[in-house]
């Protein structure tokens, strides 16, 4: 009776790994298609910024990718944008993108000693926290 009692309880076991086997390949499965999704919008708006010879115009960028607001982002993503690298000492560019899209962010931060900025310039869907972002330079953290 015991030696069958192990006899289930490992074959029972070996059923519930096997679970967890599969449902960790579905996670990684639906994780791979988040991160090919994600990587196709960022694809696409690559070729359209070349396509429309690297002009950026938050209004045209938001039409090309259909965004009207952050849910019909692909999912994970909160935005969708651009940021430009120059110079630091060279920055009118980048503050005129920024008066374009939206005047009340006309400014570069946070200051730096770095010799190139990449502040954000477009970033979509413009919703509240998307447009706290504008104008930040990202290559003042290191992680980004």
């Amino acid at each position: 009776m015991l030696l069958l009692s192990l006899l289930a309880a490992a074959a029972m076991e070996r059923v519930r790994s096997q679970q967890e086997l599969q449902d960790l390949s579905l996670l990684a499965d639906r994780i791979e298609g988040r991160i090919q999704t994600q990587t196709s919008v960022l694809s696409f708006l690559r070729a359209f910024l070349v396509a429309n010879d690297l002009r950026i115009e938050s209004r045209d960028i938001r039409q090309f990718l259909q965004l009207g607001g952050a849910s019909e982002l692909t999912g994970g993503m909160r935005g969708v944008g651009v940021a430009l690298f120059q110079p630091a000492g060279d920055v009118e560019q980048a503050l005129s993108l920024l008066r374009a899209g939206d005047g009340d962010h006309q400014q570069i931060w946070p200051e730096t000693d770095q010799p190139y900025r990449f502040p954000i310039v477009v970033l979509e869907p413009p919703d509240t926290r998307n447009q706290a972002a504008y104008g930040y330079d990202m290559y003042t953290d290191p992680t980004r």
